[in-house]
């Protein structure tokens, strides 16, 4: 199955010959004002009288949810005005229970459900993205771009100041945006599209201004345009955001006999990442030596009997920053595969109906873990072309080189809206491949998918072929040699009763094949989620299948082996107070042990699991999250178990003031392995970790932090032969570190 690239890329070009959009009519003008604003201009519930000529949004907010389309419960007032440097907003938020609002002082981004309001930009007026800025009653921020046809980019982050108050009869919410942290068009005067939003959790509503439902699919396509706003620009925007870390560290080291057990040393390190906007939509950024040093420690997740490669999330900035400009369909730039950069450059910008980034950078991971030394380059081009309103096109060429070898892979994908509740998307991709010995490889990868949604119906269809021998060294693709075809249509009824607001039955159904056409695994499952008041959810899921596998799935399989699969699943979900949260799962099923001894064929498995996520806010500064998450394999022939691993976590955070905080982690992980059954080992470990963070954003930051850990091993031997073998219990404290980071963004 085979299209070129050469025939896709003419259809780009046809397709990029496309008109644009025409301009719609100004729902808001907003005034230029003689002096900035402040949150006590508004206590009152009403402006004072030098700002009584801003721009005013007199309540007319329309529910999304629970009742698409009633008027929102509570009045809510919006204020708006600019001056040479920033755009002001003002939200005036009216509750007739004023005791019960939402509001915890939390740090930046981590708002645990409270009441929020939020205005979307949608700068470009292009209905494809929009920045996003929401608050809680206190002030506390939280930022992302809204992409439409995925959903919110949390990662990106930028600068700008808020303030909120209680009072008697609600809350008030002032917000100042730089202009020099938004990118728009150089024109003379703005039309911005834009969409206010105000969240009452313990009534499950979102209201919208103007108006958004759940019967048109798309969220930009339903917003209002502000203009009036005239000879504005981010001006000489330049940032220099230079770091210093420094750490004492101990870790144990089974492998040297000569220095002993332990490394013991000092660190100390510093670099600088520098951007510069010109033109107001285009931005290039510098990093040298870049600060990759991961503050916040991954989520925990399972890995006992997973046949293939789990996601991690990106959450280094200088990767996250401007990432949806590379984002394709199929995720062909994952740069978690970049480890070890020294430097590295990134231009993104927009011009027109014209999207482009490029990122050159190297790595040093590669040389290191090989021992060669080599250092791999990397390069990155990107380019979209808007079509229409909300579609378009784009190409993704991909390079990597490491020593005699490479990886190289272009891509060509598109976005097309069908009417108010239809998307298209699809995508094609070929690689080039070769290895140090070199070995050259080709082979190429399809992906087509239509979305539809409503009010009532929902309905996801895919299908994807990707060659044996396709390849992506900067990609995130989990398995190749494939054709994965599954379909999933839900439909929801809504009967606004005093409980139960909304219950979705839906189906899903899944078949893989190899490209030879022999069946690998197919799959059906049914659910219902039941949607309560109290932010309250339950949902019910059963499945059953089969999975096939082959001689190079694993080594022990002499010839092809077909095993039953099934799963039923529980979840329930509640925020019914302010003060805690709760999600609860539990399942249980058939599946295949994975990872049986050597000599010994894969073969049937019972499996039972709970996961546990508990949430604490008894006073305001202080947050404790609670998990436990649980997955045993049992012997589907008897009564023998394979393999237990659970992990307990908890986290508590106390918030001093909105930017100075302290956090502390303790995870616990074991690992109880039969070794009759299966090759994974046993272990124990556990992990302590102490944060304190003063932030003043996401660039400006001071931590100090220290981290334990202790294993289940121990060393053994003596001389060359000593190292490190597993034991039982916690018996080796084989890490340790004291860090300093501190980071400061310099503005021009």
């Amino acid at each position: 199955m085979r299209v070129t690239l050469t025939t896709l890329a003419v259809i780009v070009v046809i397709l990029a010959l496309a008109p644009g959009v025409a301009l719609a009519e100004d729902d808001l003008t907003l005034p230029r004002l003689d002096s900035a604003p402040t949150l006590e201009d508004f206590l009152s519930m009403e402006p004072s009288a030098g700002f009584a000529s801003m721009a005013r949004v007199n309540g007319g907010f329309i529910q999304r949810d629970p009742v698409d389309g009633d008027p929102a419960s509570q009045h809510t007032d919006v204020y708006l005005g600019y001056d040479d440097l920033n755009l002001y907003v003002v939200f005036v938020a009216f509750d007739d229970e004023p005791d019960k609002i939402r509001a915890h002082l939390s740090r930046r981004d981590n708002l645990h459900g409270d009441d929020a309001v939020e205005i979307q930009l949608d700068t470009f007026l292009d209905h494809r993205q929009a920045y996003t800025f929401l608050l809680n009653p206190l002030g506390v921020q939280w930022d992302a771009i809204w992409n439409e046809g995925g959903d919110f980019d949390r990662s990106w982050d930028t600068v700008w100041q808020s303030r909120g108050q209680l009072t008697d009869q609600g809350y008030v919410v002032w917000i100042s945006i730089p202009f020099k942290s938004l990118r728009f068009p150089d024109t003379g005067e703005q039309h911005w599209g834009f969409l206010l939003v105000r969240d009452i959790p313990r009534n499950n509503e979102s209201s919208f201004y103007p108006q958004m439902t759940k019967r048109v699919q798309s969220r930009l396509s339903q917003e209002g345009v502000m203009g009036g706003i005239r000879g504005i620009s981010p001006g000489r925007n330049a940032q220099i955001n230079p770091y210093a870390t420094a750490r004492s560290f101990r870790l144990a080291d089974g492998d040297n006999a000569v220095t002993g057990d332990f490394i013991r040393d000092q660190e100390f390190d510093g670099g600088l990442d520098a951007k510069m906007v010109f033109k107001d939509a285009m931005v290039l950024d510098f990093t040298a030596n870049p600060d990759f040093s991961q503050v916040e420690s991954d989520e925990p997740q399972i890995t006992v009997n997973e046949r293939f490669e789990l996601f991690f999330p990106e959450k280094r900035p200088f990767f996250l920053e401007n990432a949806d400009y590379f984002r394709t369909p199929i995720n062909l730039l994952f740069t978690r595969r970049i480890a070890d950069p020294r430097a590295g450059v990134r231009l993104t910008g927009k011009t027109g109906r014209n999207n482009f980034g490029l990122l050159f950078i190297d790595d040093e991971a590669p040389g290191k873990l090989n021992g060669s030394g080599d250092i791999a380059t990397i390069g990155t081009v990107r380019y979209r072309r808007d079509l229409f309103r909300q579609s378009s096109v784009g190409l993704l060429l991909t390079d990597r080189e490491l020593g005699d070898g490479y990886n190289r892979v272009a891509s060509v994908d598109t976005r097309m809206r069908i009417g108010p509740k239809w998307v298209f998307s699809g995508q094609a991709a070929e690689s080039r491949t070769r290895d140090t010995s070199g070995l050259k490889t080709s082979g190429g990868l399809y992906d087509v998918k239509v979305d539809g949604s409503g009010r009532h119906f929902g309905n996801h269809s895919h299908i994807s072929w990707i060659d044996p021998e396709f390849r992506t060294d900067l990609g995130f693709v989990t398995r190749t040699g494939i054709m994965n075809a599954h379909h999933r249509t839900g439909w929801t009824f809504w009967p606004e009763g005093e409980r139960l607001i909304s219950w979705t039955p839906a189906v899903f159904l899944m078949t893989i094949e190899d490209t030879d056409g022999l069946r690998l695994d197919h799959h059906a499952e049914a659910e219902i989620d039941f949607q309560f008041r109290k932010q309250t959810e339950l949902e019910l899921n059963c499945s059953t299948g089969r999975q096939r596998l082959r001689p190079e799935d694993h080594n022990e399989l002499a010839e092809a082996r077909d095993y039953p699969v099934d799963n039923c699943r529980v979840e329930f979900g509640t925020r019914f107070s302010p003060r805690f949260s709760l999600d609860l799962s539990y399942n249980r099923g058939h599946v295949v042990n994975f990872a049986p001894i050597a000599g010994m064929e894969p073969f049937p498995a019972d499996i039972a699991g709970w996961e546990l996520e508990l949430s604490l806010l008894p006073v305001s500064p202080l947050r404790i999250d609670l998990t436990w998450i649980t997955r045993q394999l049992d012997d589907a022939a008897g009564p023998a178990e394979i393999v237990d691993n659970r992990i307990t976590r908890m986290r508590v955070n106390w918030q001093f003031s909105r930017r100075t905080s302290l956090r502390a982690i303790v995870q616990y992980d074991d690992i109880r392995a039969n070794p009759a059954l299966t090759s994974r080992e046993s272990g124990e470990n556990l992990n302590g970790d102490l944060l304190f963070t003063w932030q003043v954003n996401p660039w400006t930051a001071f931590y100090a932090g220290y981290n334990s850990n202790w294993s289940g091993r121990m060393f053994e031997g003596d001389g060359i032969d000593r190292q490190l073998v597993p034991a039982p219990g916690l018996k080796l404290n084989d890490g340790r570190q004291l860090f300093l980071k501190y980071s400061y963004l310099y503005r021009f």
